[in-house]
Order: structure tokens, then sequence, then C-alpha cells
């Protein structure tokens, strides 16, 4: 495929992550829907959400333009003890049609504010794609192979994601992943858990979401460019979907 399916580099420092999570740990902004459209020049998330080193980070990973969906979340003490089922963040048939294009990208990005350790938790388990998987479902052979590829790879790997404080992670909604499970034993003795997640598109998976959403295939990048609001955070421009135009793909593509 074109574009990366999942890559993780660590970028913020420890400083860095101290000042977010001292922030967060006096704030009422976790578990709630947020809007980046509401954020503003100088806010203390967007200064790191939209850094210039974050931002040249997903430009040479993707090579692409991307614009970013506007609701995003800040997931705090998100645990479990158990270790749950796998799952795609698009995992429907008319979803996996449309991301197996390789133009299309459709993913997120997630900045851990702890390790992932072993047993405590902090982030995901996520299992590897096959080599050249486009992720389409048209193929039924290739369906079972990928259903026995990921059973046993479940079952003898280790599919923890060792992520560090101040990581960025970028997995494609197409990724089958988990929360990484907390043994409950040490649950008192542990940190808060702080993980911001916010999505990222490209002009292309919009055109083809449109065109099914609408009901048209005379969709084009002019008509999308009017329902993107750029923004500058300490010189940093950014385009993001309008409120409307964030909602409509979601709900298509999967949030």
């Amino acid at each position: 495929m074109k574009f990366k399916t999942i890559f993780r580099k660590n970028i913020f420092d420890f400083n860095e992550v101290f000042e977010l999570r001292s922030f967060l740990d006096d704030s009422k902004l976790c578990n709630i829907d947020l809007n980046i459209l509401e954020f503003e020049q100088n806010d203390l998330l967007a200064k790191h959400m939209f850094s210039k080193k974050l931002l040249d980070l997903i430009k040479e990973k993707l090579q692409d333009e991307v614009l970013f969906v506007n609701k995003f979340v800040i997931q705090k003490n998100n645990r479990t003890f158990n270790k749950e089922k796998y799952h795609k963040d698009s995992g429907k048939t008319h979803q996996s049609d449309l991301l197996s294009k390789k133009e299309n990208i459709y993913g997120k990005i997630g900045i851990p504010l702890q390790d992932n350790i072993k047993g405590v938790g902090g982030g995901i388990d996520y299992l590897k794609p096959m080599l050249l998987d486009n992720f389409s479902d048209k193929n039924q052979i290739t369906n079972k192979i990928r259903a026995l590829y990921y059973i046993l790879q479940d079952k003898l790997l280790d599919t923890q994601l060792y992520s560090k404080a101040g990581d960025v992670i970028y997995f494609s909604a197409m990724i089958s992943h988990r929360t990484t499970s907390t043994n409950k034993i040490k649950i008192n003795s542990i940190q808060d858990k702080y993980v911001i997640y916010f999505q990222l598109t490209n002009l292309n998976t919009i055109k083809d979401v449109l065109k099914k959403t609408r009901n048209t295939e005379n969709i084009s990048s002019d008509d999308i460019n009017k329902e993107l609001i750029t923004k500058d955070f300490n010189g940093n421009k950014i385009k993001i979907l309008n409120n409307n135009l964030s909602q409509e793909v979601g709900n298509y593509i999967g949030l």
C-alpha cells in the first residue's frame, strides 16, 4: 500500500509530557467530545497536537496533505481488566471497500502520556496486517486467510504495542486493535492514564465518502474546500472539516 497503516515515534520530551499531564490533572476536558475548532491560537493542547514536529512527522509518513476531523477526545483511565476482542474503527464492508484504495487515508493519531507496561496498561495491543493486505473484504479466500493469520498471531505472539510517554502513534481505521489490559491488583498503585486521540483523513477519501452520502459523482475539490476551515496554531496552519462535514464523514466511515 502507498500509505502507512501504523507508525510510532517519540517526539515529546519529559517536560512536555509533564506539562500536558499537569494541565489535564486539573482540567475537566477528559472523556467528553471536544472540538478542534474551539481551540484558541495559543491553547496548550493545540500547541502540542499541532506542533511543527508532529505535523512534519505526519507529512513525512503519509506523503499527502492531511485534513483533520473536528471532534477529538482525551481519554482518562480508559482501562480494561480483561483481554477484550480486537476491533477496527471502520470495520463494516462499505468502509473497507473505500479504505482499501491506496489513495485513501483515514486513521487516528494517539498521544499517550504514560508508558504502556505489561500488566499495567497505558496504550493498545494490535494485530499486524498481512504483507500486501489492502484490507478489502471482497475476496472470501483472503478473508479466511486473514482471519486465521490474526488468530495465530493473537495466540502465539505478544501483540502489545510498547509505546512510551510522549510517543505519537498513527494507526489506520482498518487496524485491528484493543486497549491493553490492566491487572486489577495494580490499579491502586499506578498513575492516571491519559491518551489524546484525534482523527485525520485526506481529500480523496472525503470525495469518495461524499459520492456515496450525497449520491452524486460530481464532487470536486472546490466543493470540499468550501467546507474546510483553516486555523493557525502558533504559526502552524491546518485544515479542519467543519462540524457538518466531520459528522457526515464520520457517520459513513466510522469515528
